[in-house]
């Protein structure tokens, strides 16, 4: 009896085993768009990698080795081995092209076309970048809105605004004021009135005026003589 051993068929590497049933019957070179990079016991080839959009071929497929890919552009990688590439952030697509954003515009996502910074009407509480919008201020509803008071206004807003109690009392003091100087200048004239001497009045004249008393005769007797023509004033003795 002859025994026939099946030693184990290795292939190079390129290469696959052809198998029928479970009988290995032969090796075989690896078909288009796959490779085997060392020997082996396998019926099966590695397929190559494909680069995918936004990379180019860095080295082209072989029996042996892979495909390598290369990212094109401002394109990055995505995988370890560059099969797939991405607009980052901050880049913006454009006709298949990645391109870093203008100033003015950003992207927060990848693969996505760049946008443009938002306008605040408010103003800009925080700047934008080429990965971020501008942050605004908020907006301030009109009716919401109140004038600023400041303890410096308030003092002012007393000093203009005097109680009706101080004018009450300003012009009592006026009329006060007035009254005790009328009151003191009619004293002064009552004064005066009384203090001023008053010319003496002379007793009116209605009597005929006499002579010196002429002796005559009789040295216990005396009598006055009218004379004529002698007169007081306007007055004519009769």
């Amino acid at each position: 009896m002859i025994l026939v051993l099946q030693l184990p068929l290795i292939v190079k590497q390129g290469e696959r085993l052809i198998y029928r049933g479970n009988v290995k019957l032969d090796c075989d070179i690896c078909p288009d768009d796959s490779y085997q990079p060392e020997e082996n016991y396998s019926q099966y080839c590695k397929p190559c990698t494909r680069c995918d959009d936004g990379n180019d071929i860095k080295e082209e497929c072989t029996k042996v080795t892979n495909r390598k890919c290369q990212c094109r552009g401002k394109f990055v990688p995505s995988e370890s081995d560059s099969s797939i590439c991405k607009c980052d952030i901050g880049f913006g697509l454009k006709n298949t092209e990645c391109l870093m954003c203008d100033d003015g515009y950003f992207s927060t996502q990848i693969n996505s076309p760049c946008e443009k910074w938002r306008e605040c009407k408010s103003g800009v509480k925080i700047p934008g970048n080429r990965t971020s919008d501008v942050t605004c201020n908020p907006e301030l509803n009109p009716n919401d809105i109140t004038p600023p008071t400041s303890n410096k206004n308030v003092s002012l807003i007393t000093w203009d605004r005097p109680s009706p109690t101080g004018n009450y009392i300003g012009t009592g003091m006026t009329l006060l004021i007035f009254g005790i100087i009328g009151l003191l200048v009619l004293t002064a004239v009552t004064c005066k009135l009384h203090i001023t001497p008053q010319p003496a009045i002379l007793p009116k004249n209605d009597s005929l005026c006499r002579r010196p008393v002429e002796e005559s005769g009789d040295g216990s007797l005396s009598s006055l003589k009218l004379y004529p023509g002698d007169h007081c004033g306007d007055e004519s003795v009769n």
